[in-house]
């Protein structure tokens, strides 16, 4: 995978080979305020739109950011949609061992609505979602 942006709070990387995207959250997003979430989930949307994967990682075992209610409902109305927008078939999520964080992710995609137009599943490892990822 090829390193495509690194911030304070995450490092996104893109296989051209396999058109999988990748997010790995630091643990330095502890500190990150609201609005710094939001610029960061914006710069992710950005750089989505460019390289277009087809099928995405996100890798939030080391986040230490709980996604607030107020924020779970931004995500779904500004972010959620840019995946169904580049036709990604399949979003894997590596979850933080933090059970606030990992029911924030839930909530998020639960609000999101049943009908969501990628597969997307919750796994205990990175490891374990590549795996799924790469699966025909």
């Amino acid at each position: 995978m090829n390193l495509i942006q690194e911030t304070k709070f995450f490092k996104l990387y893109f296989d051209e080979n396999t058109s999988i995207g990748k997010i790995d959250y630091t643990p330095a997003t502890a500190t990150m305020t609201h609005s710094e979430f939001k610029a960061m989930v914006m710069k992710e949307k950005t750089l989505l739109e460019i390289w277009k994967p087809k099928r995405y990682l996100a890798n939030m075992i080391t986040m230490q950011f709980v996604i607030v209610p107020e924020l779970q409902d931004w995500l779904v109305k500004e972010f959620i949609p840019v995946f169904a927008k580049l036709n990604v078939e399949r979003i894997a999520m590596s979850v933080s061992p933090d059970i606030f964080i990992e029911v924030a992710v839930e909530q998020t995609i639960d609000e999101s609505g049943p009908d969501l137009p990628f597969e997307n599943r919750r796994f205990p490892s990175e490891a374990e979602a590549m795996n799924w990822l790469l699966e025909d």
